[in-house]
């Protein structure tokens, strides 16, 4: 196979709202909707100023639901800035693509773009980003590399590139140029690196995709070239670069979906949590007895939450030994436990003490980052041990999936402190009838 680059070109060129299968749409919808609700959620966050301190002034294109214009790729950075600020956003292929598609699409489409504009061109990036990710044995989170980093950048060019109706080889140049700005590090994580990185796909995505219309040329097999994307990125070189792909036949957002987060930290760590709050009555007068907490979880999980002890609340969300004790003491693992002083408690910090976790090597073959299934043990002084059930798929995971009820409450959560009930209940009709939105710039309207 020596035509991926080319291939993935033509598909993302000639893809139009009426290719797509009905739950394609769907699925593309509720990631579009939940990543509306973290970009509000996270518009003052501190890493979203300091962002928004070096926007240049531009009347482009709206950035932060309307705090600000700026340049089309600015905008795009910010708002995927934003939307991963508080790691509150949906997962897929190891990575988070809402949180840098629709960014890039926002800011880019904002002057023509219909709903079913953006639909499309979210899926055609999802597509090009999830098919990358399939070809390589290796997880790039073990070699330190961020997918969302490293294949957002193409993902995004992909999405941009079918907004703007590139044709197919300024399609195919746009991933190349965007396969030589991916950039994104593992050791960022727990800072305010790690929403900067899915900042800079969107924009890389969106700077890709211009580059490509205005004529700048790129390597036509940059993805599947022996020096090329997939091999350089490879943590060892186990690669598949022979395989063709197949674009518009087997849809990869039908068989792998969205996994939307219902707790506002890293993905790796919701099974654990999940298994926490399966035992009833923790919180109860039992706390001070808990001798040690033992949690299950696979070995590439564990190097992704790399804080055995966090120090804030950026630190905690990629610590198991939070994700678990806030579970025990607030049956919850929520926002307001996600606060620098609440991280600092002293019940939290003796229930992370005396946390052991017990790595697996065994993998999931559904889900390569992941052990078969995570669970938590608590054992108290008198030598009574209580075992959470083993969770494989969280609440919120596209094989476990959320009510249309906990989608609202979660979205409701997210903009009540930008927008008033009857603004809420306005964007979110508008979002969940996206395909009927003659302009994506209505989403900025304030009423019905």
């Amino acid at each position: 196979m020596d035509e991926l680059t080319k291939s993935a070109g033509r598909f993302v060129a000639e893809l139009r709202y009426d290719n797509l299968p009905f739950a394609a749409a769907e699925t593309a919808m509720i990631g579009i909707a939940d990543c509306a609700s973290v970009i509000l959620l996270g518009l003052d966050e501190p890493v979203t100023s300091i962002v928004a301190s070096g926007a240049p002034r531009s009347d482009d294109a709206n950035a932060l639901w309307g705090k600000l214009r700026t340049t089309v790729d600015y905008a795009a950075l910010l708002n995927a800035t934003s939307a991963h600020s508080l790691d509150y956003d949906d997962t897929s292929g190891e990575s988070h693509p809402s949180a840098v598609l629709f960014p890039a699409l926002l800011a880019a489409g904002e002057p023509f773009a219909s709903g079913k504009d953006v639909i499309t061109a979210y899926v055609a990036g999802y597509e090009i980003w999830c098919e990358l990710v399939s070809r390589d044995r290796d997880k790039h989170h073990v070699k330190g590399f961020h997918p969302s980093g490293i294949f957002g950048s193409i993902g995004a060019a992909a999405a941009c590139a079918n907004l703007l109706r590139l044709n197919a080889e300024q399609t195919s140049a746009a991933l190349a140029i965007a396969a030589s700005m991916s950039a994104g590090l593992v050791a960022n994580f727990g800072t305010m690196t790690k929403p900067f990185q899915l900042g800079r796909a969107a924009q890389s995505g969106v700077l890709a995709a211009q580059m490509a219309a205005r004529g700048m040329t790129a390597g036509l097999d940059a993805l599947e070239h022996p020096g090329g994307f997939l091999l350089a990125f490879s943590p060892s070189g186990q690669v598949d670069r022979e395989t063709a792909p197949r674009f518009g036949e087997a849809w990869r957002i039908l068989t792998e979906g969205l996994n939307i987060k219902l707790y506002p930290v890293c993905y790796a760590a919701h099974r654990l949590i999940n298994s926490a709050l399966a035992m009833d009555g923790l919180a109860e007068g039992r706390i001070d007895a808990i001798r040690a907490i033992r949690v299950h979880l696979g070995k590439t999980q564990s190097q992704i939450l790399r804080y055995r002890m966090p120090t804030d609340g950026l630190e905690a969300k990629f610590s198991a030994e939070f994700a678990v004790a806030a579970a025990i003491i607030a049956s919850n693992v929520g926002l307001r436990e996600l606060d620098d002083t609440y991280v600092r408690r002293a019940d939290v910090v003796k229930l992370m003490r005396c946390t052991q976790r017990i790595e697996s090597h065994e993998v999931d073959p559904d889900q390569a980052l992941f052990s078969p299934a995570d669970w938590v043990e608590i054992e108290y002084d008198t030598g009574e041990v209580r075992t959470g059930p083993p969770v494989r798929f969280p609440l919120g995971h596209a094989r476990n999936p959320v009510s249309d009820a906990k989608l609202w409450a979660k979205f409701e959560e997210c903009t009540q402190a930008r927008l008033d009930a009857a603004g809420r209940k306005a964007l979110f009709g508008r979002l969940d009838q996206l395909h009927g939105l003659e302009k994506i710039s209505h989403l900025y309207d304030r009423t019905a």
